[in-house]
C-alpha cells in the first residue's frame, strides 16, 4: 500500500471560524472547477 501523496494537518483547521471556513471552501471549489474545465479543454486525464 502506498503512502498518501498529501498529509493533512486537521488541527490547523479545527478552530477556523465558520465564516472564514465557508469563504475558503468557496475559493477552493472555484479553483477546482477551473482545473476541471482546463482538463476537459486540454483533454487531460
Amino acid at each position: 500500500m502506498q503512502a498518501p501523496l498529501i498529509v493533512y494537518n486537521h488541527t490547523e483547521y479545527k478552530d477556523l471560524p465558520s465564516e472564514l471556513y465557508t469563504k475558503e471552501k468557496y475559493r477552493l471549489q472555484v479553483e477546482l472547477l477551473k482545473m476541471q474545465e482546463w482538463m476537459i479543454k486540454e483533454k487531460k486525464k
